[in-house]
């Protein structure tokens, strides 16, 4: 019988190492995939469990209004104020959050389950009018009747290696990255997601009246006692 030559045997090691490598960059990509996909929905998990918690904790019972209640129970509404979320402590123990899936991409020194993940509820304050001399759409003078309190859910993941940023935006649709090293992320390289409340939440008519203001009557809010008076626009729908 004729046995394989020093050609033929080199020809088949070859082949079987393009094979090999091929078959390995296919499992780190569908394995990238999969983590990807377990990373986001823990975000999304925790979204859900800051915006239960945002409902929760929104708003006090309509009363007179006034510059000094702002109807808030968490803290005063001040344009670009961010207030922390402690996971733990403010999630977890009430039971807005359950359990979440370990993943690997996410930098966890300390092994805790919720480590990696920074919530934060960032404000911001806006004015409302109505228009008291010209046209709507050329109007020369207002008067305030509201103060628009918009809240936004920042979640910030930190990841155990920074060269994937990219590549984890794109498959996690994250909204920015941070490449700055810092207390919530010392490997200096982290994914951001921003969610709105009022939009993971199904909210009925009567909710969304109740989260959106108090019930003073326009006129009062447009009289003099009603100038200083505004009337707040909570919860940020």
């Amino acid at each position: 019988m004729k046995g394989m030559t020093l050609f033929e045997m080199l020809l088949v090691l070859v082949i079987a190492g393009f094979i090999l490598a091929f078959s390995l960059g296919q499992y780190r990509s569908l394995k990238s995939g999969a983590d990807a996909e377990v990373l986001k929905a823990n975000v999304n998990t925790i979204a859900l469990a800051t915006a239960y918690y945002y409902r929760a904790n929104c708003a006090e019972p309509a009363v007179v209004p006034s510059a000094t209640n702002p109807l808030w129970k968490i803290i005063p509404p001040v344009t670009g104020t961010s207030v922390p979320v402690d996971i733990n402590t403010q999630l977890v123990t009430p039971g807005f959050l359950g359990p979440i899936l370990p993943n690997s991409l996410v930098s966890q020194p300390g092994g805790t389950p919720y480590e990696g993940y920074t919530v934060t509820l960032n404000s911001t304050v806006t004015p409302r009018t109505v228009c008291t001399a010209g046209t709507s759409s050329a109007c020369t003078a207002t008067v305030t009747t509201g103060t628009v309190i918009n809240w936004t859910i920042n979640i910030l993941v930190c990841l155990q290696d920074p060269t994937t940023l990219t590549l984890l935006q794109s498959l996690t649709n994250a909204d920015s990255i941070s490449t700055t090293s810092s207390a919530s992320c010392t490997t200096g390289g982290a994914l951001i997601f921003n969610f709105s409340p009022s939009a993971l939440m199904v909210t009925s008519p009567e909710q969304a009246f109740i989260q959106m203001y108090t019930t003073m009557p326009t006129s009062y809010l447009m009289g003099t006692a009603g100038a200083s008076n505004t009337q707040y626009y909570y919860c940020g729908s």
